[in-house]
């Protein structure tokens, strides 16, 4: 029997007899009215009964059982999981009793114990099918992912239709990575279970990951139609947008879709409205605009108008950290805060690791706020160049990779901040992680900044600065914000310069063509843009040789669709695609070093340009090609180019764009005449410390600046 959590009171309808002896008949009889008063839900009575039985005979395996169940729905898990051990000690191969203890021992975090005792019960008494489910969970928990598939399989054998099997099932093969078939098994499972909210959501998410966009907002919105309070698939039903789109046209339908998405969200979501701010609350817990900005266009009105809704949503439900604050004048350093989700190898936040090495120690104290969950060698690195560290994980990934907030983070966060009293509090990347963008949405601190971990204007009003780079903004980049942008020097940026792979791989060593020339264009998917895709047959069919290389997208699903219109853009060409192109799998940041000693050009997305990639092309010496594109985003690569002096590969149109790729790929002089160039300048490009002088002055500034608006 699977014990439920349901809480209730102590009865006081039986009196315990203190020293009573039961007779068989008698002992039998009370058993039988304790077991169902457990089955009609009246816990306290069967307690009662229970104890007088045990008080009786303290031995008795029936009651010390049922006793353990009761305790087990009333949450008593310590006192459940000792009655339980004396069941099953009494009877070593009782299966429900151990099947039990295994629910008991899960609610104590004692994972092993659990499993082992369901694998114990599943040995003894295969029938019980429950156990396979709870077991398979348990399995799943434990990263186990082929042992909960065979427990599951071994279910649904024995049960083709059992109750939330085909939903675990299917998130069991999401995490293996077996999309397609996780597809199946969640749409079996809305098949026994219609309404299940669960299962839709599942199937939602996974048909978005696969980038069947509009099949997964029609699931989201038959869940939002059962539980019109559910934020997730209220939210996601209005505002998801594609991946990776197939031609476009599909661009400014999609886009309008959002705008009229956002609008509605907006205008039925009443915040003065309990339920309805809940349900925000939820959706925003789980939701950023992140692909938004990957459709090229100006998106500072559309996150203006998000910004201001999440705003009056934070503020309308923790108004106590929205008002604003004034700078403590009376300390003697200025207390700096970086806040992310990803304080770890990740291009949202590790450039930053150059501003904390830098900070003047004398002027500044250094806070880091970790809220993601991942922790690596780059986490160790913010850990020992800061003075105060806090790892406090905001969020966690369900079965279904979906993220959930992990309930009293987001107050645990804000506290720690207030409690340190920061002055300045930077944001490294809002837009990428939901905790980030809540906290960012309220008044932690004097001065509130971000920068370009997430290179787009956050559209919040309590961010009051962007830091951007004088090289990257174009002349009307102050436009592009709601943020005041501050334009600090060269790249604004102090990098480490990227060690060279040692050994350095040879073409041979990771499976690549010795007799082509080969271009490398590495960005994630999602920036690149379908009007562009026909430049890489441009390319090729005016030098022979040439062939790319790309990187897969985390999802198959994607990374298919991504390589079909690649393909499509190759015979619409006359040519066969996989003639001259392949799609590597995905690369850690060692895999990047490798690959560009391997080969001759790189290519830049137009639109959203290389960040961090780039810096490793040129540590590498190699000759990068791009097209500065209208916002910050997509001029990453052309202000790097020019630091160096080495403009000749900065196109100003897609012919020019095509012209200078083709010609690196046939003159192998000039090619590398090119790469000489880099190699000699490129120390421009590192360990930019000026530039963290200049951001430390402008602190200084902004707190001055922040105590005569907000005087204390």
């Amino acid at each position: 029997m699977r014990g439920a959590r349901i809480d209730v009171k102590r009865s006081k309808g039986f009196g315990k007899a203190e020293g009573e002896v039961l007779g068989p008949a008698a002992l039998q009889s009370m058993l039988q009215k304790a077991i169902q008063y457990l089955h009609s839900g009246k816990l306290a009575q069967a307690r009662e009964l229970l104890e007088r039985i045990l008080v009786s005979q303290p031995h008795q395996p029936e009651a010390l059982h049922f006793l353990g169940i009761v305790l087990l729905r009333t949450q008593c898990y310590a006192e459940a999981v000792l009655r339980l051990q004396q069941a099953v000690s009494l009877r070593p191969q009782w299966a429900e009793a151990h099947s039990n203890l295994g629910l008991a021992l899960q609610q104590q975090e004692r994972i092993d114990e659990a499993i082992f005792h369901c694998q114990k019960a599943l040995t003894l008494k295969p029938e019980l099918l429950s156990t396979w489910h709870y077991l398979a969970t348990l399995l799943v928990r434990q990263g186990k992912l082929q042992d909960a598939l065979a427990a599951l399989e071994s279910l649904l054998a024995r049960k083709s239709d059992f109750p939330g099997a085909h939903t675990e099932l299917g998130n069991v093969l999401r995490n293996l990575g077996r999309l397609e078939e996780a597809l199946a098994a969640w749409r079996r499972a809305v098949l026994l279970q219609p309404t299940d909210p669960t299962a839709l959501i599942n199937l939602g998410n996974v048909n978005f990951e696969l980038g069947y966009t509009e099949e997964a907002i029609g699931y989201y919105r038959r869940c939002a139609a059962l539980q019109p309070l559910n934020g997730l698939s209220r939210w996601r039903s209005l505002l998801a947008l594609p991946i990776l789109y197939k031609e476009q046209a599909e661009i400014e339908t999609w886009r309008m879709r959002f705008t009229e998405g956002l609008q509605e969200l907006i205008r039925t979501t009443d915040l003065t409205v309990l339920q309805h701010r809940q349900m925000a609350l939820s959706g925003a817990s789980t939701w950023c605009n992140f692909h938004l900005p990957y459709q090229g266009e100006d998106d500072t009105h559309l996150q203006a108008l998000y910004g201001d809704f999440l705003h009056r949503l934070m503020t309308a439900e923790y108004p106590q950290w929205a008002t604003a604050r004034s700078p403590d004048t009376s300390r003697d350093k200025i207390h700096i805060g970086y806040l992310s989700g990803h304080l770890c190898e990740h291009s949202g936040a590790q450039w930053a690791l150059g501003w904390l090495e830098n900070h003047d120690r004398s002027q500044f104290v250094v806070h880091c706020y970790h809220i993601g969950t991942k922790q690596d060698a780059v986490t160790d690195r913010f850990r020992a160049l800061s003075d105060h560290f806090y790892h406090i994980p905001g969020s966690r990934e369900l079965n279904n990779h979906a993220l959930q907030e992990i309930p009293g983070a987001l107050d645990a966060v804000c506290h720690q901040i207030l409690d340190d009293n920061l002055h300045v509090l930077i944001h490294t990347d809002i837009g990428m992680f939901p905790l980030s963008t809540q906290l960012a949405a309220l008044r932690l601190a004097p001065v509130q900044c971000t920068a370009w971990g997430h290179p787009v204007t956050s559209g919040l009003p309590t961010v009051d600065y962007y830091l951007s780079s004088e090289a990257m903004e174009p002349p009307d980049g102050d436009t592009h914000y709601t943020e005041t942008l501050v334009r600090l020097p060269r790249l604004g940026l102090c990098f480490a310069r990227p060690l060279p792979a040692d050994p350095v791989p040879t073409r041979q060593d990771l499976g690549l063509p010795s007799d082509r020339i080969l271009y490398l264009s590495s960005q994630s998917t999602f920036k690149y843009l379908p009007q562009y895709d026909c430049l890489f047959p441009r390319i090729a069919a005016q030098a022979p040789k040439a062939y790319f290389i790309f990187i897969a997208n985390p999802s198959v699903g994607i990374t298919e669709k991504f390589k079909q219109r690649l393909e499509n853009a190759f015979a619409a060409a006359g040519m066969k695609g996989e003639e001259y192109f392949r799609i590597l799998p995905r690369l850690n940041r060692g895999g990047f070093r490798e690959i560009h000693h391997c080969i001759d050009v790189c290519l830049d997305t137009i639109g959203w340009s290389g960040g961090n990639t780039t810096l490793i092309a040129l540590a590498c010496h190699r000759p990068v090609v791009t097209m500065p594109g209208r916002f910050m985003r997509g001029r990453h690569t052309s202000a790097m180019l020019r630091l160096l002096g080495v403009t000749e590969t900065i196109a100003c149109d897609l012919d020019e764009y095509v012209e200078i790729a083709v010609r690196l790929g046939c003159d192998d002089h000039w090619r590398a005449a090119l790469s000489e160039r880099i190699a000699a300048t490129q120390a421009r490009l590192f360990d930019d410390r000026d530039c963290v002088a200049v951001l430390d002055a402008f602190f200084r500034e902004a707190v001055a600046k922040a105590a005569l608006a907000n005087p204390g």
